[in-house]
Formats: C-alpha cells, structure tokens, sequence
C-alpha cells in the first residue's frame, strides 16, 4: 500500500514547479502559499541552466553547478535580508556585479573566504540573451517534472522486501487467498 502523506507530497511538489515552469499560465500570477517542506523538497529536486537570467533567483535557486548560493556560501548568505533573497533575479544581480549590494553586516575569516570564491566563480558566468532559463527536475532523466519521480525518490534509500512476490503469487484458489 502507498503512503498517502508521500503521495500528497508528490503531488503537492507539482503547483510549484507548475508556477516556474509554465510562466504564460494563469495560474503563475496566483500566489499560492506551499508547505515549506515541500518547497525544501522543490528547491532540493530542481536545478536552473541559467539563459538570460530573467526567471532564475540568484540567492535561493539552484543554478551555479546545481547547487545555490544559499548552499554554497552560507555566511554571506546569512548577511543578505530574507525580501531580497526572494527577489533578487540573476539577470539583475550579475550587471554591475549588484549582488555585492545585497550584503549588509560584516563577514568573518569565512565569510570573507566564501565571498572571494563566489566573486571568482561569479565572474566566469556568462548570460546568453534571448535565450529563457530552463528548470530542471534532477529527479526524472527527462528533466521534467513527474509525481511518479518524486514518488520513486522517497523510497530510493528504504529497504526493500524480497519475499513480497511469494506472498502475491500464490498458487492457491483465489477463494483460500482472501
């Protein structure tokens, strides 16, 4: 039997991919609130290959080598206040190198150190315009987004039941088996 709460996650993990991936939809413009285990879970299952950088989040997506700055520079992120987080595109970061703006309060040794990293790689990203952003889900080969991916994912790691296929193909009348 499947897990209703998993198969509701599966299912809950499709509105916000459904909000970043299908913009001229009219139901981008809703603001629906999620479940911010789902939204882990979304932010965790999709990456960003960055175009013109028009929909992709600079501090919060998954976009420099699939990972996100949040995740690759924690401290500076911590410095960065939680509306521009959210708001702050890659298009607009990376023109006049704005996202040094975004940080405010000091960084220590580490700090320091995860910001002259993501400078250097910063530096190396190149915006192609006139091409979109395309999200990916890491979950599917196709990069689209499945219930069924996600579903799978779940049980990726859990410990499986061999016998299982004895017990369902039984031999016995179907009488004797109910």
């Amino acid at each position: 039997m499947k897990d209703a709460n998993l198969v509701s996650t599966a299912l809950q993990l499709r509105w916000p991919w459904l909000q970043r991936s299908e913009v001229s939809k009219p139901w981008t413009s809703f603001h629906i609130r999620f479940n911010p285990q789902v939204l882990a879970l979304f932010r965790e299952a999709c990456c960003s290959v960055v175009g013109d950088g028009r929909s992709t989040l600079f501090w919060t997506d998954n976009w420099i080598d699939g990972r996100s700055i949040e995740s690759f520079a924690p401290v500076v992120f911590a410095t960065v206040g939680r509306r521009t987080c959210h708001r702050r595109l890659v298009v607009d970061a990376l023109v006049g190198s704005a996202w040094i703006h975004d940080i405010s309060g000091p960084l220590n040794a580490q700090g320091m150190a995860e910001f002259l990293q993501l400078a250097d790689t910063l530096v190396t990203m190149a915006l192609v315009p006139g091409q979109e952003d395309v999200l990916r889900w890491r979950w599917s080969t196709s990069g689209v987004y499945f219930a069924k991916s996600a579903f799978l994912h779940f049980f990726e790691d859990r410990p499986t039941f061999p016998p299982w296929s004895q017990i369902w193909r039984c031999s016995a009348p179907l009488k004797c088996r109910i």
